[in-house]
């Protein structure tokens, strides 16, 4: 019997999201309001509707959120 071969599938993140569930395609709306709304920070919630809703290059998004400053997270 052969090893089974397992290929990694990479799909483009505009692909990814497009294809999830509501919770990441439709909550980053809400969620990006509400921090607004209570003056938090929210980078990575502000990163994907940016990829989502402004047309933001996936790549430079996560290049935002791997290059900024690190911050206490409490």
């Amino acid at each position: 019997m052969t090893p089974l071969l397992i290929r990694p599938v990479v799909r483009g993140v505009r692909y990814v999201l497009a294809h999830t569930p509501g919770l990441v395609r439709y909550g980053s709306k809400p969620t990006r309001e509400l921090a607004k709304e209570h003056k938090l920070e929210a980078p990575i919630t502000e990163e994907v509707y940016q990829v989502l809703y402004e047309d933001r290059e996936p790549k430079v998004g996560v290049r935002n959120l791997m290059t900024r400053q690190p911050k206490s997270e409490t």
